[in-house]
């Protein structure tokens, strides 16, 4: 079989972006690729099938769990085949014996291409662990990494074997245990394969990559297709480049306000209920805090700690031990930082290492209390040094504390206190109130779903009168919580890999659905929860357990639950019912490609229901009266970086928490009360939430497009400094002409005849201003004849050799942050160009900048696709944000007429600063744009030093002040 029937096309009308895609493929395949980037229930599965279908060959799918696997067969059957008919025989399952139409998944082609026998399928991609401190990446997770759950103890037996066992759904797996790995690429070859899809092409892990890439290159001559709702924008260069060269460059994007408007999805709006620790989970956050600030306030008097400190070798003799220092900047920083806090004297030696003065020695805080102590105790070099007893005593008090994990100290928000926010019991409130203003608002109609993590069987009664405490987030305690508060009405439900609860009203409702599917009651067992008996425990044949879930996604949208609980695991990505119109996210996870998922489970339209919209509930847990609410309140504020909506501010479309309007932190209980209870009459006000969507969305004619901003605070942007090196030259120029010129004319003349004529000007101000600007000119004609006279004053000869005029045009350039911020965009986008990182000549591009009431700055590049947005708007903020670690500086050293000398810094982007001539191309661009600064390489010992001080007058300057990404549709 060489093309498909003539009997398998698409039986439905096509959506217009999906019919645009489709009229453009010619064009689009030019390269033999074709890379769609499209929001979660956007059809991209629809559009993959038509697109093999166009091309017209022996096609490879390829996707990242079973579950999603399994929807490439399930569409074919219901849209491309005829009605009624079966799955055929050319579609395959099986790498080792590959058909026509061949679906498998990612770890399974690694698994072949290495011939090795199969690993467990994954059900998602694994996040960075929590050790980590950072955001996880996004697209090659390295293979070692674990779920930010799989460090958890408190991990029960079935989610283990679960977890390590292929997905429960699985249909029959190929045994290769006992028998030969055939090679797959001349396999493939002998059919004649055509076309290549990779299904959420994010989720290549680094072996997976080097397995797909190998067996791409053993093909040859094949189109390849990629599809994904999350493409890896925010990975570094090299990663990028990788799957660009595997990918290609992004042909077609169709984002969320588009499905909205077109009505492909449904209006839709986020909502986040605040909690704080419940009683005793506050009680140990208290005594750490009490702890810690029992510690900082007994460390100045601590004599053995101040003695080592004041006089450890490189706060005494700096000079000598440069190269050390140089190793760990952030503890010699830290060092003087504490000193100066407590009001020692620091050797100016030691001083200026870091700063120009005292004055710009950053203020003390937790955070260089934290490095201070790690780098004291556990410094890089491994070895364990000794102390004097009451130093000791400070180590083992921080280990008493739990401020240690893995040799580094925490004294903010510990690995402990991170994990009873995450998952506080108090979240089990939360989701109580939400399903009973749900209920309350759509009653029957309510169709809600709860991810969650964990399964945890063991709070399931296990006899009559019993009652597990509920004291752990998961599956089965959410739903006995729900359970127990005994809303009239309510029927719960439960579907795990292992785990199915349903109503014991609905039993029949099931059995008819079920058998419709082919599984027939010989087929299942029902057991009663025990001391539950209104609910029934499913069981299911091993060889129908892959029907399920269809079974019970029908079963919840036909009625039989009002409330389905469920892990992210299963649910959480490709899981189709289109039914949900309220989500509740109790999962921990905060990465953009796995909330991005979950949540696109609630947006799909459902063609019964027009009027559909959907409420998605993010739950977060903060510590009351506090600056710093904790690390559950980030992961949120990270999870909505990804998250279009309408914003509650004005009526318009865009991203960030910000858009909630909740307010800033600190929060107390009673504002924490009144924040949920306004969240709470939004969620109800549906018909409210529709209507802003059209509002946002505009007129269906207007050309409007979600476009990335970057935004910018006045302080980060070099007008001041241009200013402050301009407005000397610009302004004492002048007027040294007008005062030299006056000395020279009036020279010959006794002292007293000048006054006179100075006392006669006066006396009319018009008099005044002519003879000032004809002596101004005389000055000007003159220059040249007496110039010599007057260049051995060394701020005069400053004066008259700086390009003044330019100066004036530099000062004009940066007169408002509008036009500064405009002007380093300039510099940023030309240096792109000239270094090669873009291939449209920079006069294609717009460059857009707007400036708010407040002052704030925005700043985007019209006529650019996606990648190119993104890798602009990241270079205009690594030269704008407080300078980290960039292999090239700008350094401008300047000495005013009056005043003190100046020194400021900005980091050369790290995209320019890979090649030398890359940097020089956009210091070029910034002398033309901005103003001309020294270029400093800082990965020698001189440059390093440099680097250091950077740092220090960055955060002094900044105070921590950076810009943020914010999506807008406009």
């Amino acid at each position: 079989m060489k093309t498909f029937p003539d009997d398998v096309k698409f039986r439905f009308k096509w959506r217009p972006y999906q019919a645009r895609v489709l009229s453009e493929l010619r064009e689009h395949m030019d390269d033999e690729r074709l890379h769609v980037v499209a929001a979660p229930a956007s059809g991209k599965t629809v559009l993959g099938i038509e697109v093999a279908r166009r091309i017209n060959g022996p096609t490879l799918v390829l996707a990242p769990t079973l579950a999603i696997r399994d929807q490439w067969v399930q569409r074919l059957e219901e849209l491309f085949l005829p009605p009624g008919a079966k799955t055929p025989d050319w579609v395959s399952y099986d790498l080792s014996r590959p058909s026509f139409f061949t679906v498998s998944t990612y770890q399974l082609l690694h698994s072949v291409m290495k011939k090795e026998e199969p690993e467990p399928e994954p059900e998602e991609e694994p996040e960075s662990p929590p050790q980590e401190r950072k955001d996880p990446a996004t697209f090659f997770v390295e293979d070692d990494a674990v779920d930010v759950e799989d460090t958890d103890t408190d991990l029960d037996e079935d989610e283990k074997q679960e977890r390590k066992a292929f997905d429960w759904l699985n249909q029959k797996k190929t045994n290769y245990r006992n028998a030969p790995i055939p090679d797959l690429a001349p396999m493939l070859l002998q059919i004649g394969i055509k076309t290549v899809v990779l299904d959420e092409a994010h989720h290549l892990r680094s072996s997976w990559w080097k397995s797909l890439t190998t067996l791409i290159d053993e093909l040859g001559d094949i189109r390849l297709l990629a599809l994904t709702a999350t493409p890896p924008y925010d990975v570094p260069p090299a990663e990028w480049d990788r799957y660009m060269a595997l990918c290609g460059p992004v042909d077609a994007e169709i984002s969320v306000p588009e499905l909205v408007r077109v009505k492909n999805l449904c209006p839709h709006q986020d909502l986040v209920a605040f909690s704080s620790p419940s009683h005793e989970e506050a009680a140990e956050i208290t005594t750490f805090r009490r702890e810690v600030a029992f510690l900082l306030e007994n460390l100045p008097v601590n004599d053995s700690f101040l003695g080592f400190l004041r006089s450890h070798k490189w706060v005494q003799n700096s000079d000598a031990h440069i190269d050390q220092i140089l190793d760990e900047p952030d503890l010699f920083t830290s060092m003087l930082v504490y000193l100066h806090h407590i009001g020692e004297t620091i050797p100016q030696s030691a001083l200026d290492l870091i700063a120009d003065s005292s004055l710009e020695i950053p203020e003390f805080n937790l955070e260089w209390l934290e490095v201070l102590l790690t780098g004291i105790f556990y410094p890089r070099s491994g070895k364990r040094p000794k102390f004097k007893s009451e130093i000791e005593d400070i180590r083992n008090k921080l280990r008493s504390m739990r401020a240690i994990e893995r040799r580094k100290v925490f004294l903010r928000n510990p690995l402990f206190i991170e994990k009873i926010l995450k998952r506080s019991i108090s979240k089990m409130d939360s989701i109580v109130d939400i399903a009973n203003a749900e209920f309350s608002s759509y009653g029957d109609n309510l169709r809600m779903v709860v991810l969650s993590d964990y399964i945890r069987k063991e709070y399931l009664p296990s006899a009559k009168d019993t009652s597990p405490e509920l004291n752990k987030m998961g599956v089965v305690p959410i739903f006995e919580a729900l359970r127990r508060a005994n809303f009239s009405g309510i029927k719960l439900g439960i579907l795990t890999g292992s785990l199915i609860v349903i109503p014991s009203e609905s039993e029949e409702l099931f059995r008819n659905l079920a058998f419709e599917r082919g599984i027939s009651g010989n087929d299942m067992e029902f057991e009663s929860v025990p001391g539950a008996d209104t609910y029934q425990i499913v069981k299911v044949l091993s060889h129908d357990k892959h029907k399920m879930v269809r079974v019970v996604t029908e079963f919840f949208s036909t009625g039989g639950i009002n409330i389905l609980v469920g892990t992210k695991s299963l649910l959480g990505e490709g899981w189709d019912a289109p039914s949900i119109n309220s989500l509740v996210i109790s999962s921990v996870v905060g990465s953009f490609m796995l909330s991005n998922q979950m949540r696109g489970r609630a947006i799909r339209i459902q063609p019964e229901n027009p009027n559909k919209t959907a409420n998605i509930w993010h739950l977060v847990c903060i510590e009351p009266d506090s600056h710093n609410p904790g690390p559950d309140y980030r992961t949120m504020v990270r999870r909505f970086r990804a998250f279009v909506g309408v914003s509650q501010h004005e009526t318009i479309i865009e991203n960030g928490f910000g858009r909630l309007n909740t307010g800033e932190p600190p929060f107390s209980k009673e504002e924490i009360w009144e924040v949920n209870e306004q969240i709470f009459q939004r969620s109800i006000k549906r018909s409210e939430m529709s209507v802003d969507w059209d509002t946002a969305l505009g007129d269906e004619d207007k050309e409007v497009r979600l476009i990335e901003d970057v935004m910018f605070s006045k302080v980060q942007l070099p007008s001041s400094i241009v200013k402050t090196n301009t407005t000397a030259s610009s302004v004492s120029w002048p007027i040294a002409i007008l005062l030299s010129s006056l000395i020279l004319l009036f020279s010959p003349l006794p002292l007293w005849q000048f006054f006179i004529y100075l006392n006669l000007a006066v006396e009319s101000f018009l008099t005044l201003f002519f003879i000032l600007l004809t002596v101004f000119c005389i000055g000007l004609c003159f220059i040249p004849l007496y110039k010599d006279e007057i260049v051995s004053h060394r701020y005069l000869w400053r004066i008259f050799r700086f390009p003044s005029f330019r100066s004036i045009a530099y000062f004009f350039r940066h007169a408002s942050v509008k036009r500064s911020l405009k002007n380093v965009g300039n510099a940023v986008l030309q240096a792109l160009f000239y270094s090669g990182e873009l291939t449209t000549h920079w006069t294609e591009y717009t460059l857009q900048v707007e400036e708010s009431e407040e002052g704030t700055v925005y700043c985007n590049i019209k006529n650019a696709n996606r990648r190119e947005q993104s890798i602009f708007l990241q270079a205009l903020q690594d030269v704008l944000n407080p300078v980290e670690e960039p292999r090239y500086l700008l350094r401008l050293e300047s000495s005013p007429i009056f005043g003190k000398k100046r020194i400021d810094y900005f980091a050369v982007p790290e995209i320019f600063g890979i090649r030398k001539e890359n940097a020089a191309d956009f210091q070029e661009m910034w002398k033309k744009f901005v103003f001309p600064m020294d270029l400093i390489f800082t990965r020698n010992p001189k440059g390093r030093l440099v680097l250091l001080k950077a740092r220090i007058k960055s955060r002094s300057v900044l105070k921590g002040t950076r810009s943020k990404m914010l999506t807008r549709w406009k």
